[in-house]
């Protein structure tokens, strides 16, 4: 597999449908056509903004497909494959690689809350990432996981791990993000490249600074 470097805006997107719900391609390729015109790096689908917990498995495969048809070969696609279980995960990441997708974007388990310490949320990212045919992107998003918010920690620990590429935090808290960057930057300890992004339009123009 050749080595990704993330770098770059990838805009999230919505998953259009129509009056009867069912999924509106048209107006998706459409939306992506234009969202080109920017020049833009790619795009992250099956996102929070892309409703995948709204949809079947087979839906999501349509939509990845449909992104990379309108995207092309040349932009990158960051797609949404966090489940509640590894295994599912896993199927997911699979699934995202045969419809067209880059990367995996992998929010943490949560329905059992209680039980999602720091060792079972590394345990998991590190089977999910040993197994994905796709680098790993950790999606920390405590609004949509019922408060479960990935520490630096824990992220810079799983930054170690060859297959996971990269981070996007919607927590909003840069103490963290710097906290990450510092400590994931290239040089004598680090030897690749591991990406930080800010989560949310509402704090990305502080986060450049970090």
């Amino acid at each position: 597999m050749a080595e990704i470097v993330l770098g770059g805006i990838y805009p999230p997107l919505p998953t259009f449908f129509d009056t009867d719900d069912a999924l509106d391609i048209a107006t998706y390729q459409h939306h992506i056509a234009r969202l080109a015109e920017s020049g833009i790096t790619g795009y992250v689908v099956m996102g929070s903004n892309g409703e995948a917990v709204h949809l079947s498995s087979d839906e999501r495969a349509v939509v990845i497909e449909a992104a990379r048809s309108a995207a092309g070969n040349e932009a990158l696609i960051i797609a949404g494959c966090g489940e509640q279980s590894t295994r599912t995960t896993i199927y997911n990441c699979e699934q995202a690689a045969r419809t067209g997708a880059n990367v995996a974007l992998v929010l943490p388990p949560f329905y059992y809350k209680s039980r999602m310490d720091t060792q079972t949320l590394l345990a998991h990212y590190r089977a999910v990432a040993e197994s994905s045919p796709l680098p790993v992107v950790i999606y920390n998003m405590p609004g949509n996981t019922a408060g479960i918010d990935l520490d630096a920690g824990t992220i810079i620990t799983l930054a170690e791990h060859p297959n996971i590429i990269g981070v996007k935090d919607s927590a909003g808290n840069l103490a963290k993000l710097a906290q990450i960057v510092a400590a994931t930057t290239v040089g004598a300890e680090q030897q690749r490249a591991f990406s930080v992004f800010a989560g949310s339009a509402g704090y990305l123009l502080p986060a450049l600074v970090v």
